[in-house]
C-alpha cells in the first residue's frame, strides 16, 4: 500500500494500524501534546514522515528473554 505524504485523522488507523485511534490523536492535541498536526481545507491531517517520527519515539522497545 502506498502511504500518501499527508494522512487525515479519521484516516490514520488505516495506515496504522492498532498504533493509535483518531479518538487519542484528538484528545493529545486538544492538551497540546502529540504529534504536530495541520488543518487543510477544515480537515485535521498529518505529514506521514511527522506522525511516524513522533510514533517511533513514543514507542518503547520490549525484549523478551530467551527460552
Amino acid at each position: 500500500m502506498r502511504v500518501p505524504p499527508f494522512i487525515a485523522r479519521q484516516e490514520v488507523p488505516k495506515f496504522f494500524p492498532g498504533m493509535i485511534s483518531p479518538k487519542t490523536l484528538a484528545k493529545l492535541a486538544s492538551q497540546g501534546e502529540g504529534p504536530p498536526f495541520y488543518m487543510i481545507r477544515g480537515k485535521v491531517v498529518y505529514d506521514t514522515r511527522e506522525l511516524w517520527d513522533w510514533l517511533t519515539r513514543k514507542s518503547i522497545r520490549v525484549e523478551f528473554p530467551e527460552s
